[in-house]
């Protein structure tokens, strides 16, 4: 479960913490998910079939914005990846009991993968308030 993760207790914690400065934490918008109300958190099965986030409607199609390489760093820790270097990753969404769904390194959904596969990586996801970049652009490009 998700939820109640220690996965999800490091996004939340230490890595949204320790990697984001104070000006950045503040344009990391919580998610507006009913289940989870966090600023660092993994995708759905929903999010993934999403046409506004940019996929494809249908999480069985081969989907190149599903697609995500491999950092040196995931692939020293034994994540499972493919010729090109694209990785398996885990989403929040549960499947069975200790099992929960993932994207193939095609982009494809994979719906029941054991939740403790360390083949598996992760792709933390954020809402980013871009308004104040924006503003800042747009003051830029006046004043010149």
């Amino acid at each position: 479960d998700y939820t109640t993760s220690s996965l999800r207790k490091k996004l939340t914690g230490v890595f949204y913490k320790s990697f984001f400065s104070e000006e950045e934490r503040e344009r990391i918008k919580k998610s507006s998910d009913n289940k989870i109300n966090d600023y660092i958190f993994l995708l759905s099965s929903e999010d993934i079939k999403n046409t506004k986030f940019g996929f494809l409607s249908s999480g069985a199609e081969f989907d190149k914005a599903r697609i995500s390489a491999a950092t040196d760093y995931a692939k020293c820790m034994g994540v499972s990846c493919d010729y090109y270097d694209n990785a398996t990753w885990l989403l929040r969404t549960s499947a069975d009991t200790g099992r929960v769904c993932g994207i193939y390194e095609e982009g494809v959904l994979l719906s029941n993968r054991d939740a403790g596969d360390a083949s598996m990586g992760i792709r933390p996801a954020m809402h980013i308030d871009l308004s104040e970049t924006e503003k800042r652009r747009d003051n830029r490009w006046k004043n010149q």
